[in-house]
């Protein structure tokens, strides 16, 4: 497999024209033509997730948060992410990241948050949110154990319709709220959003950044095939 072959198999999967405007994904570093030895999935774009590749014998880094989000005049090493790239870059490691196009695709990001929760009869809400119905008890709880995360909760117990928004999905609370769903499980949400919502009738749970998102990274690496390693 090249790059542009794990980059077509990801477009394929998760157009990246499902990404915001304001997003950065697709190829950002790297050959196209490249063949891949091996490629690690994280989260971020981290030394240490790049330890793991170097490891691993991998070249390919495919991460959910993309990096040069903001346009470089200068790659001086004198910060942590003109580091990272210019020793990718010495090291020969091509990167991809696949972000909000995988939020917001079927079967991306709250799809997989979605259904690590256990919602049934699933649908999809603007902004990329997903909303089903949850038939088990004490939501809070069920939420802690299942991401293994502390969990933060705001409002009214009660979960019946549960919209679902993996990452800084807080914003989007008013979506879930008008769309019938009377819990809202996100991975960050602002204090007063928080209180804004439960005072509207929302039961809200913050579980998290990364545990609400880390559970999405397999769905990511069956796409490429064999040969994935998963940076945690």
């Amino acid at each position: 497999m090249k790059v542009k072959e794990a980059l077509n198999a990801l477009n394929e999967a998760f157009p990246f024209e499902l990404a915001e405007e304001w997003d950065n994904v697709g190829l950002l570093l790297g050959d196209p033509e490249w063949e891949v030895t091996g490629a690690v999935v994280a989260l971020d774009a981290s030394e240490e997730a790049l330890d793991c590749a170097l490891a691993s014998g991998a070249n390919l880094l495919i991460t959910h948060h993309p990096g040069l989000f903001r346009a470089r005049k200068r790659f001086a090493e004198v910060d942590a992410e003109a580091k990272l790239l210019c020793r990718m870059i010495r090291e020969s490691v091509a990167m991809i990241a696949a972000h909000t196009n995988y939020d917001n695709a079927p079967g991306g990001m709250n799809d997989q948050l979605a259904k690590t929760l256990g919602l049934e009869n699933v649908c999809m809400l603007e902004n990329g949110l997903r909303m089903g119905e949850y038939s088990g008890k004490d939501l809070c709880e069920h939420v802690k154990n299942t991401l293994n995360t502390p969990v933060r909760a705001y409002g009214v117990p009660k979960a019946s319709r549960v919209a679902v928004c993996g990452g800084a999905g807080g914003e989007f609370w008013k979506v879930a709220l008008a769309a019938g769903a009377d819990a809202f499980v996100t991975g960050e949400i602002r204090y007063h959003e928080a209180l804004d919502a439960a005072r509207a009738g929302l039961y809200v749970l913050e579980a998290g950044h990364a545990a609400t998102e880390e559970i999405g990274l397999d769905a990511i690496a069956q796409v490429i095939g064999e040969n994935i390693a998963i940076f945690r």
